[in-house]
């Protein structure tokens, strides 16, 4: 045991000169969100979300907007992330009339990784093709979203 007023070398951090952050020991974080806009857009990009009669799919991202870091405590990654993602679409109904509009997850987020992301689909104009996909997309079309992000 060590005397008062002495200390083990062992358990004191030492003050280094050069001020570097050996093994990510203290936090240290790293901005993700240009990366997670990359990897979204070609996740999201071009999916197939209906293939029967009616076919709809993906045309790109829109937009994702938030915050995505990545952070590096004592050697270990930790991804936070909280996203609102919006994925323009276009497809075909059974009898062949043409509708778009986009798709969007408001939420998207680490602390509810386990859960399905609510899915919104936007219509630009409430047609009758446009409203058709619109059901079947969210009967049918969310479930590559679910499997893509």
């Amino acid at each position: 045991m060590a005397k008062f007023d002495e200390s083990d070398p062992r358990w004191i951090v030492q003050a280094r000169e050069d001020g570097t952050n050996v093994n990510h020991w203290h936090w240290s974080e790293k901005d993700c969100s240009e990366w997670s806009k990359q990897r979204l857009g070609q996740l999201l990009g071009d999916l197939t979300l209906l293939s029967g009669p009616a076919t709809a799919k993906t045309t790109g991202l829109q937009s994702v907007e938030g915050d995505s870091i990545l952070n590096i405590r004592k050697a270990k990654l930790i991804a936070s992330y909280e996203l609102h993602i919006k994925v323009k679409w276009e497809g075909k109904t059974a009898d062949g009339q043409q509708g778009s509009g986009l798709i969007e997850l408001p939420y998207v987020a680490d602390e509810n990784h386990d859960e399905d992301p609510e899915v919104r689909v936007l219509l630009p104009d409430e047609n009758a093709a446009a409203q058709q996909l619109k059901a079947e997309i969210l009967a049918k079309g969310k479930e590559p979203i679910y499997l893509a992000i």
